[in-house]
């Protein structure tokens, strides 16, 4: 029997610098929509099949239905309670900035404290590196000045934000912060923009902004 010359296995792919961990609230959206987010989203390097997701998600489903019958009504009597001094002082700083105002126009806002576990999530899916972050913040404490910065905070969350894929007709960007968005588009002078390379002589450019927004922790009373 003549020995074969062995052969080097195969080298592992290299982690995705783009990818990140994403928390699904399973059974609070529709089974078409999970499916769709993760075959939109999940890394092709793992194998999801479909029936296994479709399984988890009746499973969740299940849980979410008898909540809706054992808590049914309780967000709607929910205690609002007065601030205390440190979520004040926040909300007098939160309520000055320009870019909450024009976020927070369309209907009437007001501030108290409610107890979370009377209300119903809206958001259904969050990256897991936004979270450890959440949790970073409150690293010294779940202080009142703490609690009130993480739910109200005044300024940009650090996100990372990078461009991962431009051509002529495309730009894709990633963030670490699930937070990151398109934040509407704007007629600059070209005069006003410095280093402007172009085929001819500008006038004017249209800004698409990205970014991220206020992320103040709202709720629909």
């Amino acid at each position: 029997m003549n020995a074969e010359t062995p052969r080097a296995l195969p080298a592992a792919p290299a982690p995705d610098p783009w990818a990140d961990e994403e928390l699904y609230l399973l059974g609070a959206t529709r089974l078409a929509d999970f499916l769709e987010f993760v075959a939109n989203n999940a890394s092709t390097q793992q194998a999801h099949p479909r029936a296994d997701l479709a399984d988890r998600w009746r499973a969740a489903a299940a849980v979410y239905d008898e909540l809706q019958r054992s808590q049914q009504g309780v967000a709607d009597f929910s205690t609002v309670l007065p601030l205390n001094v440190a979520a004040q002082a926040q909300v007098d700083a939160l309520v000055k900035l320009p870019t909450f105002q024009k976020t927070f126009d369309t209907v009437p806002v007001a501030f108290g404290m409610v107890e979370l576990d009377r209300l119903v999530v809206s958001q259904h899916h969050i990256t897991q590196s936004s979270l450890a972050a959440s949790k970073a913040a409150l690293k010294s404490g779940a202080t009142d000045t703490a609690v009130a910065e993480l739910c109200l905070p005044t300024s940009g969350q650090a996100g990372d934000l990078r461009l991962a894929k431009h051509t002529n007709t495309q730009s894709v960007f990633v963030a670490s912060n699930h937070d990151a968005r398109f934040l509407g588009a704007h007629v600059v002078d070209a005069s006003t923009i410095s280093g402007l390379a172009v085929n001819g002589h500008a006038q004017t450019v249209i800004a698409l902004v990205m970014g991220f927004t206020t992320n103040a922790l709202n709720v629909v009373r």
